[in-house]
Formats: C-alpha cells, sequence, structure tokens
C-alpha cells in the first residue's frame, strides 16, 4: 500500500539534498579560478622581475668611436725665417711650421693668409709640404701624425705703400673630430720694412 505522506515529501526532500551540493560545487569552482588567478599573477610577476633583472645587468653598447678632439696646446705654430722669400718689391712669402704635439694623428684640411691691412699687403695662396720650405707640395688634405711637421708657405702680394705697419700669419684649419672644423692662428710677423722694400726706401 502506497503511503501517501511519502509521496508528498519525496520530491522535496530529493529537491533540498540537491542544493547544498549545488552550492559546494559552486564554491570549489571560485576558489580553483581564485587559485589560477594567483598562480597566474605570480607567475606574471615574477618574469617581470626577471626582465627588469636582465636589463639592471646588461652591458650598454660601447659608443661608436669618434675622432680625437684637438686640444689647446697639441698644435705648435712658428714661423720660419729661413723660408721668407721676396723680391723686395710685391712679392712675398713666408712659412709656417706645423708640429703635431699631441698623441693622435691631425688632418690639416687647409690654411690661409691673414693681414692686418689688404690694401697694403694681399694673401694670395698656400702651399703645403712637409720638407724644407714646402718645395715639394702636398695635396689637401694632409695627415700629420704624432711628432711630426706641416711646412705651410703663404704667398702675399704687397702694394704700392711701404707695408712698415702691416702685420702677417697663417690661420690653419684642421679636423676637430666632435668639435667639427678647428682653427689655429699662427703669431704674426711684424717689421716688414727690415725686407728692405722699394716702397720703403723711397719714403725713407
Amino acid at each position: 500500500m502506497v503511503d501517501r505522506h511519502d509521496d508528498g515529501h519525496g520530491p522535496e526532500q530529493l529537491a533540498g539534498g540537491d542544493g547544498p551540493r549545488l552550492n559546494w560545487t559552486a564554491v570549489a569552482v571560485v576558489v580553483v579560478l581564485i587559485a589560477a588567478a594567483v598562480v597566474l599573477a605570480r607567475s606574471a610577476h615574477h618574469e617581470k622581475t626577471a626582465a627588469a633583472d636582465r636589463h639592471q645587468h646588461a652591458v650598454p653598447p660601447a659608443p661608436a668611436p669618434t675622432s680625437p678632439v684637438i686640444k689647446v696646446g697639441t698644435i705648435f705654430l712658428a714661423h720660419m725665417l729661413q723660408c721668407t722669400r721676396t723680391d723686395h718689391r710685391h712679392q712675398l712669402s713666408v712659412a709656417v711650421g706645423v708640429t703635431n704635439l699631441g698623441s693622435h694623428s691631425l688632418t690639416l684640411l687647409n690654411a690661409t693668409g691673414i693681414t692686418s691691412d689688404a690694401v697694403l699687403v694681399q694673401p694670395l695662396g698656400v702651399r703645403i709640404g712637409t720638407d724644407g720650405c714646402a718645395s715639394s707640395t702636398l695635396e689637401h688634405p694632409v695627415r700629420i701624425g704624432p711628432g711630426r711637421d706641416a711646412v705651410l708657405t703663404l704667398a702675399f702680394r704687397v702694394g704700392a705703400s711701404c707695408p712698415r705697419h702691416a702685420l702677417v700669419s697663417a690661420r690653419v684649419s684642421f679636423d676637430g673630430g666632435s668639435a667639427g672644423v678647428v682653427h689655429a692662428d699662427s703669431s704674426q710677423l711684424e717689421n716688414l720694412d727690415r725686407l728692405d722694400f722699394v716702397q720703403c726706401a723711397a719714403r725713407a
């Protein structure tokens, strides 16, 4: 004989028994997801820390080599009086010795004559050599090794007036590496009237 009281509560007991099991399953899934998220977060943090350590201990690349910068005191310029030439009228040439006192080779790019009075004395041109009074010329630019010399012979034209108070010198241009083109000026050669120009004798 079927008990109606039991029939009425069977489904309720079945439904009530499945409810807690479903809740525990959901809780377990959430716990697993949280644990996986924690593991992933720790893994990402470890990878970031390792990358930072690798970057911190990485050896920086060496800078690209550049040409040496010319410093004051590495170039010596001196007038070579024994190489002064003139016709005592309008032609004048003076020589300047260039000595590399540094520990690196220098590249002499060019040189120009400088005058304090372009009416009295006008610069014309320059020859660059390595022997004597630059009798044998070299093509520009000229490489000057450590402790080596070059010779500049600068040509000037003397005007119709006595160049007694005119001053002449040389401006030399070098490749200064990262500093660009570097200029060095020689001392000024004065008292040109001692060269016995006819213009000065006529005035006297």
